[in-house]
């Protein structure tokens, strides 16, 4: 006769510990201003002349390596 062998992948609850809703509604709320920083330079701050596009450009770079860590 054969043999059946039946594997089961099965999740513990501790592999998800880390992400409480607390830690993910705070991680929304920092990319969120990080978000809103980068339109308020975009549609206030360079096109009223407070900033160079080029100094805009180096801030977006930074603000969007900000968010990607």
């Amino acid at each position: 006769m054969s043999e059946h062998n039946t594997h089961s992948e099965e999740h513990a609850h501790g592999e998800h510990e880390g992400m409480t809703k607390k830690k993910i509604w705070s991680v929304f709320g920092i990319l969120l201003l990080i978000t809103v920083i980068e339109f308020i330079i975009a549609l206030w701050v360079i096109p009223n002349g407070y900033m160079s596009q080029q100094v805009g450009n180096y801030l977006y770079i930074g603000l969007t390596l900000l968010k990607a860590f």
